[in-house]
């Protein structure tokens, strides 16, 4: 799932992690 804010599938999944 790719992030239209930040456009960056990489920083999605960053963010994801950082929240779980």
């Amino acid at each position: 799932m790719l992030c239209p804010i930040c456009g960056n599938k990489t920083r999605l999944k960053m963010r994801e992690d950082t929240e779980l």
